[in-house]
């Protein structure tokens, strides 16, 4: 009786290790990566079961991409060639120049060189002389990545297995200064960039001149004091035929250790220098520049900012104390300014 049972058992372990193998065969015949895969079925199921290859698939079989090649030498189950600068994993045993099936892509595992540590998501190399994975990139090949850390001691890493060669990752081209951009079905497509905004093929973006542009620009204590005899420059010169349209700013005073002082002094925006065509309505000072305390206050153009030709086109936006004296006091020099400025430039060539 329990020689029978002992009899039952074996044959019932063999039935289930045939229908493994068969499910494994079936799925994989089912959904086969390439065109050329259903015939590399056995011999990835082989190497997945028994793991005795040099490089063994560690994916589930619809994950490992495969194509058909004739190398000019016999391989084995899990023999790793370079072909093109691809590394590519053979799946079955073929003779000299015939036509076996080779993985390209999916998670293997491979020999590792060793003392070597591979970390998670390291790039890994192919080294065809010393049959191993390398991180090394100097005279080898790209394979991928790693999957599954590998330490010093380890013998073999898994990596996930990209293909390097451009007729199996694809290549994109695009004309000079364009973008790809998703399409309502969801695909990239080509598109030049049009509106408020260019961009160069280095990705280089600018506005359009006529966008609102801002600039922050920032004042030192010795500028602020010097601001009568010394404007300072906001918005630099736009060039020949060109003209800045000053929009606002917002002034931002932040308090040091004391007070600055101010008689009759007013700010201005103005054109180029002290004596530029002025831009700006006046900014009073009086309860902005002399308090003990952060403080903001704004700027609007001017109403009617009429400027000849000669005094507005091509000059440079500044801030000028109109007042008749310089700032002074904040003994401890401490107090600075920082002017948030919205403008726009004009073409008015002819």
């Amino acid at each position: 009786m329990k020689k029978r049972l002992k009899n039952l058992s074996k044959a019932g372990l063999i039935a289930i290790g045939l229908i493994f193998v068969f499910t494994l065969v079936c799925v994989f015949w089912a959904n086969p990566s390439e065109a050329g895969a259903a015939t590399g079925t056995a011999g990835l199921a082989s190497m997945l079961l028994i793991g005795l290859a040099t490089s063994v698939p560690s994916d589930s079989l619809g994950n490992i991409r495969t194509l058909k090649y004739t190398h000019n030498a016999a391989t084995a189950p899990g023999d790793t060639i370079v072909v093109n600068g691809c590394v590519l994993v053979a799946v079955n045993t073929a003779l000299i120049s015939t036509e076996n099936v080779y993985a390209y892509a999916g998670k293997h595992t491979m020999p590792k060189e060793a003392p070597l540590v591979i970390n998670v998501l390291d790039e890994v190399y192919w080294d065809a002389g010393a049959g191993k994975v390398t991180k090394t990139a100097g005279g080898n090949t790209p394979c991928g990545y790693c999957q599954e850390a590998g330490a010093s001691a380890d013998t073999t890493v898994t990596i996930m297995l990209q293909p390097t060669n451009t007729f199996l990752v694809g290549t994109i081209t695009l004309a000079n200064g364009q973008i790809l951009i998703g399409n309502a079905g969801g695909e990239a497509t080509a598109n030049a960039v049009t509106g408020d905004v260019t961009i160069t093929n280095t990705g280089v973006t600018a506005l359009k001149e006529t966008t609102i542009k801002y600039v922050t620009v920032n004042l030192t204590n010795a500028n602020i004091k010097a601001l009568r005899a010394t404007p300072k420059e906001l918005v630099a010169a736009p060039g020949a035929n060109k003209i800045v349209e000053f929009v606002s700013a917002v002034f931002f005073l932040d308090y040091g250790s004391n007070v600055l002082t101010e008689s009759a002094d007013n700010l201005a925006v103005r054109y180029e220098n002290t004596t530029g065509a002025i831009a700006s309505q006046a900014i009073e000072t009086t309860g902005f520049i002399d308090q003990a305390a952060d403080i903001l206050t704004n700027a609007l153009p001017k109403i009617d900012a009429i400027v000849t030709a000669a005094n507005g086109l091509n000059k440079a936006l500044v801030l000028h104390n109109t007042g008749d004296g310089e700032f002074a006091g904040n003994a401890g020099g401490d107090t600075t300014m920082k002017v948030k400025v919205a403008y726009r430039v004009h073409d008015v060539t002819v």
